[in-house]
């Protein structure tokens, strides 16, 4: 189904606003747009255009109140659907709710962001996909949200061949690809080291073999993970899958 875009000039003919069932003065062109494509924008309206039976849109004026109505009708049940369906953001390969706005880098994402489209990440199984959410957003820092823990961890250089060198603390914040750990003791930036967390008192640890260094604060420092097996990236999502709410957007 094509879409059809009518636009508004003060000089009309008497012709179109007998054509359009319009009461006051103005000139109504029709011109292709896009196909497949139906939003909602600020000043403008998307309904059925009459002379093709497609989808139409125009400017909220004083004289397109008759016009409207007659517009309109026809698309009120796809309306509140599409309202509706653009509030969630689903992810398309594990189907959970648990999904954030990703950062937009690029033109495409740019370009495709104009028109209120936005990547998501999903924040169990790291899928990047795009949604139409309606409104404009900010764009984020983070691909992932950290959710509040308090466990015990242990953090060990990958390249110390003695293994004594052991950096205790306490994980305060958790997310599919990084936390942060509160230590008293140093770690330099861009180090890479194994992780060891213990989520309860009776669970196994979760081993992560390799995280790096990516910010240093006065009481710690933050990891982004690189390297871990399946089974403790389950675990991991079980975790989250229990602390992140729904559509954290």
């Amino acid at each position: 189904m094509g879409l059809y875009c009518v636009s508004t000039s003060r000089t009309s003919s008497e012709r179109s606003r007998k054509e359009m069932g319009i009461g006051g003065e103005g000139r109504y062109e029709y011109g292709p747009v896009a196909d497949g494509l139906t939003a909602y924008w600020p000043l403008t309206l998307f309904a059925s255009c009459p002379p093709n039976g497609g989808l139409s849109f125009c400017t909220r004026h004083r004289y397109t109140t008759p016009m409207l109505n007659r517009l309109q009708s026809p698309l009120r049940g796809e309306s509140r659907e599409c309202r509706s369906t653009m509030q969630t953001a689903n992810c398309p390969k594990c189907g959970t709710a648990k999904t954030k706005l990703a950062p937009r880098s690029g033109v495409a994402d740019r370009l495709l962001g104009t028109f209120t489209i936005y990547p998501f990440r999903c924040q169990l199984c790291a899928h990047r996909f795009t949604a139409f959410l309606g409104k404009l957003k900010t764009n984020p820092r983070r691909n992932y949200e950290r959710v509040p823990v308090q466990y015990s961890a242990q953090v060990r250089p990958v390249h110390d061949s003695t293994q004594r060198i052991v950096v205790e603390g306490t994980m305060v914040n958790l997310s599919l690809r990084g936390c942060r750990i509160r230590t008293s003791q140093r770690l330099p930036m861009g180090c890479h080291v194994m992780l060891e967390l213990q989520p309860g008192e009776y669970d196994l640890p979760i081993m992560i073999d390799e995280a790096i260094v990516r910010a240093r604060f006065t009481d710690g420092v933050g990891l982004r993970f690189s390297s871990f097996l399946r089974s403790e990236e389950s675990r991991l999502r079980r975790i989250l899958d229990l602390r992140l709410p729904d559509h954290a957007i």
